[in-house]
C-alpha cells in the first residue's frame, strides 16, 4: 500500500467504522433508557404497524372488560333486589297464615295488617330501584334490551334482561295494598291466601335462576377477555419492548467497538507522519 500525504484511506475507513459503532451504541442507550425496541420507524416498520394494531385492540379489550364488569354489577344489584323481594314475600305469606288463626283478636289482626302494608310499600320500592339511572326491573311493555359487548371486536354480545316483574303476580299483591284492612272471618287479607304468595315466590325464584345464569355467562366472558388481554400484551411486548438482556450485551459490544475505533482512528491519523519523516530525510 502506497504512502500518501493527501489521502489517508485507513483513517477514512476507521472514521466510518467509528461512526457506525457510535450510532449502534447510541441506539442501544436509547432503547435501554426508553424500554422500547423501536425508536425510529426504520427500526422495524412492519413490527411497528402490528404493534399499533395490537395496542388499539388491547385498549378496546380493556373497555370491553369494564363494560362486562358493569353488567355483572347490574345483575348483582338486581339479584340483591330479587333476594330481598323473596324475603318480603315470604314474610307476607307468613303474616297471611297468622291472620287465619281464629284465636287472634282484632288488635292482633290490625298489627298484622300494619306490617303487611309496610311490606307492600317496601316491595313497591324494590321494583322501582335503578342502577345508574337504569331500571333493574321491567314493569311491562317491551323496553329495548341491554346489549353488552363480550369481545373487543364487537362481534359477540349478549342481552341482559331486566327481571320482568310485570309477568308475575306481584301487581296483584300490590293491588291489594289498600285493602289489607278487609279481614274476613277466615282471616284472609284482601282475598290473598298463602297459595297466592307461594305462586309468586316460585316465579321470583325462576327470575333469580335466570339472573344467576346470566351472571355466570358474563363471568366466563370476563375471564375470556382477561386471558385475551394477557396474551395480547405478551405479543405486543415481543414486538415493541426491548430485550434488556440482549440489548445490554449489544451495549457492551458497541462500547468496546467505540473505544477501539477511537484508538484506531488516532493510529490511522498518525500514518501521515511517516510520509513527513521520509521527506525530512
Amino acid at each position: 500500500m502506497s504512502i500518501s500525504i493527501l489521502t489517508n484511506s485507513s483513517a477514512t475507513q476507521a472514521a466510518a467504522n467509528l461512526t457506525k459503532s457510535t450510532q449502534l451504541h447510541q441506539g442501544s442507550l436509547e432503547k435501554l433508557s426508553s424500554g422500547s425496541r423501536i425508536q425510529q420507524f426504520s427500526d422495524d416498520a412492519g413490527g411497528l404497524a402490528v404493534s399499533i394494531k395490537l395496542s388499539a385492540s388491547l385498549n378496546r379489550n380493556s373497555a370491553a372488560q369494564a363494560n362486562v364488569s358493569n353488567a355483572i354489577s347490574f345483575m348483582q344489584t338486581q339479584a340483591g333486589g330479587l333476594k330481598t323481594l323473596s324475603s318480603v314475600l315470604s314474610r307476607m305469606s307468613e303474616l297471611v297464615t297468622f291472620m287465619q288463626d281464629p284465636t287472634k283478636n282484632s288488635a292482633d289482626l290490625d298489627n298484622y295488617v300494619a306490617e303487611m302494608s309496610a311490606l307492600s310499600n317496601e316491595m313497591d320500592k324494590i321494583r322501582n330501584e335503578q342502577f345508574n339511572g337504569i331500571d333493574l326491573f321491567n314493569h311491562g311493555g317491551s323496553p329495548p334490551p341491554l346489549s353488552v359487548q363480550l369481545s373487543e371486536d364487537g362481534q359477540q354480545s349478549m342481552d341482559i334482561t331486566k327481571s320482568d316483574l310485570a309477568s308475575i303476580a306481584i301487581e296483584a299483591i300490590l293491588a291489594h295494598s289498600g285493602s289489607f284492612v278487609e279481614i274476613d272471618p277466615l282471616g284472609n287479607s284482601g282475598g290473598l291466601t298463602g297459595d297466592a304468595f307461594r305462586t309468586v315466590l316460585e316465579e321470583v325464584s325462576t327470575l333469580m335462576a335466570d339472573n344467576g345464569a346470566q351472571q355466570s355467562r358474563l363471568g366466563f366472558a370476563l375471564d375470556s377477555l382477561m386471558t385475551n388481554h394477557v396474551n395480547g400484551e405478551s405479543a405486543n411486548s415481543r414486538i415493541y419492548d426491548v430485550d434488556v438482556a440482549a440489548e445490554t450485551s449489544r451495549l457492551s459490544k458497541t462500547s468496546l467497538l467505540v473505544e477501539a475505533g477511537s484508538k484506531m482512528l488516532a493510529q490511522a491519523n498518525s500514518n501521515s507522519q511517516i510520509a513527513l519523516k521520509l521527506i525530512q530525510q
